[in-house]
């Protein structure tokens, strides 16, 4: 039978748990890995990221046409390309100013007065929306603990405050929609 105690060929002062004898096992090895990963990360950001500030060469080739590459050629000269930049239209430059000119008039008074308003509710709708508050007055006043669908889609119970605050402006609807 083997011996449990001590690892085959360790000395009598050897234990099976010695920490030296088994690396990477346990929380350290989950530090090891979180460590090796995220260094693997960066260096792979770090790759994917060199070649964005890469140079563009231009130079001909033996058939004359023109050859631009990322890479200059060994045995050609080749001259380093800068993008051209246009400035811009006319029409932007307007657009620019007019966008950084619009919020230093708010509040002066100059601003468009506000003519689109909702249209007055059909009588069908009054009564609907009569009819939905003050049901919801009902439910809300009834001694039935009342669930709400929270954020994560879970249901949870509505809590007093929020309760009293729905009965108020269920009352506010009521008197907004029934008269």
């Amino acid at each position: 039978m083997r011996n449990l105690t001590r690892p085959t060929g360790a000395s009598k002062s050897q234990s099976m748990h010695d920490p030296v004898r088994v690396p990477f096992t346990g929380h350290n090895s989950r530090l090891a890995m979180n460590v090796s990963g995220a260094l693997t990360l960066a260096l792979t950001g770090l790759l994917w990221l060199a070649p964005c500030h890469a140079e563009i060469y231009q130079w001909k080739d033996a058939n004359g046409k023109t050859v631009f590459s990322e890479q200059p050629p060994l045995d050609i000269d080749a001259t380093v390309v800068k993008p051209k930049t246009s400035p811009p239209s006319a029409a932007a430059i307007e657009k620019l100013k007019a966008q950084t000119a619009a919020p230093a008039l708010k509040g002066t008074g100059t601003e468009k007065p506000k003519t689109a308003q909702k249209p007055e509710p059909t009588p069908e709708e009054k009564k609907a929306n009569c009819e939905k508050s003050k049901q919801a007055l009902v439910r809300l006043e009834s001694s039935i603990r009342l669930r709400y669908k929270q954020e994560n889609g879970g249901l949870a119970f509505l809590p007093e405050d929020r309760r009293q605050q729905q009965i108020k402006d269920s009352q506010k609807n009521i008197s907004t929609w029934c008269n």
